[in-house]
């Protein structure tokens, strides 16, 4: 038998000019074929999504508007991913799965 995934839910309060970082390596414990979830649960702000090292609001992967959620599976062991608000205080939550 195969062991149960391992589910990891918690919630990044964010910044506007400094990317939270979704994993990371000190805290996680993230083996090969990681997915995860990030869902913006902000009413009204936006949510950029992508290279921690290069993440502004004009240099993203993807944005989530209220309530959108997006999915991202298979990823390597740490992968560099990064959030950012276009306002202080604004909320995401992150579901990570991995086995």
């Amino acid at each position: 038998m195969y062991p149960a995934p391992k589910v990891r839910h918690y919630k990044l309060v964010l910044d506007d000019t400094t990317p939270s970082l979704v994993i990371t390596e000190n805290t996680d414990e993230v083996h090969f074929g990681v997915s995860l979830r990030v869902q913006n649960i902000d009413d009204t702000a936006i949510v950029y999504v992508g290279n921690a090292d290069t993440l502004t609001s004009s240099e993203f992967g993807i944005k989530l508007a209220p309530g959108a959620i997006a999915s991202f599976d298979n990823l390597p062991k740490y992968p560099n991913i990064g959030v950012l608000s276009n306002t202080s205080d604004s909320e995401v939550t992150v579901m990570r799965i991995s086995k």
